[in-house]
């Protein structure tokens, strides 16, 4: 091998290595940049849903006071839970409006999502499709 093949080789292998460099510091920057936006996309949404916290509390209190997953503070074992419930309406028929809004929101009758595949490939594959269904 002679210096000149030697030199092309290592300064080829130098280009590449610089190419990677910039690729990740650029990858990097586009990653950092859709963390950013990831993070204020988040604070908006907390706080929309703040302004709904005071009614989603209230609602669970009378509803069901001992699974109040609205409530940001820890309540002792003695505490009494059940003060604003005055008969058992809203607990009683809580399962049969949930029950309402899934079959509502879901039909039974209707597909409303379905698995695919990217790869035209596989999406042939009658395998693949059974598993897919």
């Amino acid at each position: 091998m002679t210096t000149t093949e030697s030199y092309s080789r290592s300064d080829s292998t130098k280009h590449r290595k610089d190419a990677d460099d910039r690729s990740s510091r650029l990858k990097s920057a586009d990653a950092q940049e859709r963390a950013d936006e990831c993070i204020r996309e988040h604070e908006q949404l907390a706080s929309r849903r703040g302004i709904w916290e005071g009614h989603w509390r209230e609602v669970a209190e009378r509803v069901r006071p001992n699974q109040n997953f609205f409530q940001n503070r820890a309540r002792p074992n003695g505490d009494k839970r059940n003060e604003k419930i005055f008969d058992d309406t809203a607990p009683l028929a809580l399962s049969k409006f949930a029950a309402a809004v899934i079959s509502m929101s879901f039909p039974a009758t209707q597909r409303y999502h379905a698995l695919t595949t990217h790869d035209p490939v596989l999406a042939k594959n009658t395998n693949v499709k059974r598993y897919l269904e």
